[in-house]
């Protein structure tokens, strides 16, 4: 959009084979060393040994790709890889400062590790900001293959939401300038604020698979999050507890109607503190010669809500049709319609909709 543009990536790549010196200026993204997603700045590696590479890092923050980089905020970083460690482990110990209009905004050392084995894989992070004297975030994701061809999936991941910043005690405030909130709270105030409006968020998951035979596989995954309540201060009312809970079972069949099709026949139960939802869904995909696919679908969801003790049945039938031309070229034509219908002792209501999405695809 012209009269929005939004500028995702511009960066240049420099690299020096003698030296390993590698370097990245612009608007670039990373997740790792502390940095959290896109910012406009500097990064650097610089290969110690085969196994040691040293990293630094320095910038401003891109919040919206809408608004630009955050002027208010600068942040600069190091960090040390050491790996691979025995062929299958990358350790990497991080710091990083980011300050926000002379005051530390964030200030965090943490640790990765990533190890990836014959049966085994493990990623894990956190993140302890030394200012708050808080865990910012603890991220563990593993998956283990059995015996019998089980196939275990987990993940738990803790961290304050949004990440802890001194930013964060601006959210309910009558101003978005940290300068301006400078002059109407204490910093002690203002730190508070930030703790205040930082909620922790807590999810565990849990998956099972294993293929039952040559064309069939059961899936099954449990998720559970919890968000903490978050106290009533500087002019913003406190938030409550809220929990969600989500199940799903999934049979996918190959070549169940004809050669080389896709069916997936799935159940769901998602439980929230204002409904409980039941969904069946039934998405096939077929192949019609080389450059045709026709994906036939199904969703029905019954739902329960609690704030007003209604019902809710919802039925979605769809279709989507694929053509490839060639190797660079895809169109596609997507087909479907919704009906709803929500009853309850005070409430009658009925809903039906149509659309129809159409679009293309090319690869470079």
């Amino acid at each position: 959009d012209a009269k929005d543009p939004r500028l995702s990536y511009a960066y240049v790549d420099l690299a020096d084979a003698k030296t390993r010196l590698r370097g990245r200026l612009g608007r670039q993204t990373r997740n790792s060393g502390g940095v959290l997603g896109r910012f406009d700045g500097l990064n650097l590696t610089y290969g110690l040994t085969q196994r040691i590479e040293l990293e630094a890092v320095a910038g401003k923050p891109v919040f919206s790709t809408a608004d630009g980089m955050d002027d208010a905020r600068t942040f600069y970083g190091l960090s040390t890889k050491f790996g691979p460690i025995g062929d299958n482990l990358d350790l990497r110990v991080f710091v990083l400062q980011q300050d926000i209009e002379g005051l530390t905004d964030r200030s965090s050392v943490g640790g990765e590790v990533r190890y990836f084995g014959e049966n085994t894989s493990v990623w894990g992070m956190f993140d302890y900001d030394t200012e708050f004297e808080e865990l910012g975030s603890l991220f563990v994701q593993g998956s283990w293959r059995l015996p019998s061809n089980f196939t275990i999936t987990g993940l738990v991941d803790r961290r304050q939401s949004p990440y802890l910043s001194l930013g964060n005690a601006l959210i309910g405030q009558i101003t978005d300038d940290f300068a301006t909130l400078k002059t109407l709270f204490t910093e002690d105030e203002i730190y508070q604020l930030a703790l205040d409006r930082s909620a922790i968020t807590t999810t565990y998951t849990l998956g099972l698979s294993r293929p039952l035979t040559p064309k069939l596989q059961f899936g099954f995954n449990a998720t559970r999050s919890r968000i903490e309540e978050t106290p009533e201060s500087g002019g913003v009312l406190s938030n409550p507890e809220s929990t969600y809970s989500y199940y799903s079972m999934d049979l996918v069949a190959s070549s169940l109607f004809t050669e080389r099709d896709v069916t997936i026949f799935g159940l769901r139960y998602a439980e929230s503190t204002t409904s409980n939802i039941y969904t069946l869904n039934i998405d096939s995909r077929f192949s019609i010669g080389r450059s045709w696919r026709l994906s036939p679908r199904l969703r029905v969801d019954y739902r329960e809500i609690t704030t007003d003790a209604s019902e809710q049945w919802t039925y979605t039938p769809a279709i989507r049709l694929e053509y490839r031309w060639g190797r660079k070229v895809r169109f596609e034509l997507m087909a479907g319609r919704q009906f709803s219908a929500r009853e309850s002792d005070t409430l009658d209501q009925d809903r039906e909709s149509y659309y129809i999405n159409a679009g293309y695809q090319l690869f470079f």
